[in-house]
C-alpha cells in the first residue's frame, strides 16, 4: 500500500481537492542521491563531459514504480549520445546500463 499526496487545483472560482497515490515511499532515495550513485560508479563518463566551465551534458532523472521504486538516470552528451541507467530506488544499486 502506497501513501497518498493531496493537492488542490484551482481554475477561476472553482477549487477541487484531489488525492493521488504517490510512488515515493519512506525508503526511496532522493534524486540527488540517485545521481550521486551514478557519478561515483561512472567517473569517466562525467569527466569526459566536464570542461573548465563545469558539466557540459544534460541529465534526466525520473522516479518510476513497478512493484518497487526505481530511478531512470539519463546522461546526454553534446554529441546526442545517451547513457541511461536503471537504479533500485531504495538502495541506489545500478541494475542496468544502456548506451545509445
Amino acid at each position: 500500500h502506497l501513501p497518498f499526496i493531496e493537492f488542490t487545483l484551482s481554475y477561476k472560482e472553482q477549487t477541487v481537492l484531489l488525492k493521488a497515490e504517490t510512488i515515493k515511499t519512506d525508503d526511496t532515495i532522493t534524486p540527488k542521491k540517485a545521481l550521486e550513485f551514478v557519478r561515483i560508479s561512472e567517473p569517466a563518463l562525467f569527466k569526459k563531459m566536464t570542461d573548465k566551465y563545469g558539466f557540459t551534458g544534460e541529465i534526466h532523472i525520473r522516479l518510476l514504480y513497478e512493484d518497487a521504486p526505481y530511478y531512470y538516470v539519463g546522461i546526454i552528451g553534446r554529441d546526442g549520445k545517451t547513457t541511461a541507467f536503471l537504479l533500485n530506488g531504495e538502495t541506489g544499486k545500478i541494475l542496468a546500463k544502456r548506451e545509445s
